[in-house]
């Protein structure tokens, strides 16, 4: 995928980062699906859990 998603890391963002990039981040936080994500066409940050692309990612590495 494009280098278009933000992620937020303590009290700032981190990115334009690519698919593979904000994947990888997430694997270093506890709870994935509770991170704080943007890319262009959202309108607010959403966590990474109610993101279609990122819940199904999510999911696989829960059943892993």
């Amino acid at each position: 995928m494009e280098r278009g998603w933000f992620y937020a890391e303590g009290e700032g963002s981190v990115g334009p980062v690519s698919f593979d990039a904000l994947t990888a981040a997430l694997l270093r936080v506890p709870e994935p699906g509770q991170s704080f994500v943007w890319r262009e066409g959202f309108e607010n940050w959403r966590l990474a859990k109610d993101v279609p692309e990122l819940a199904r990612w999510i999911r696989k590495r829960a059943l892993a």
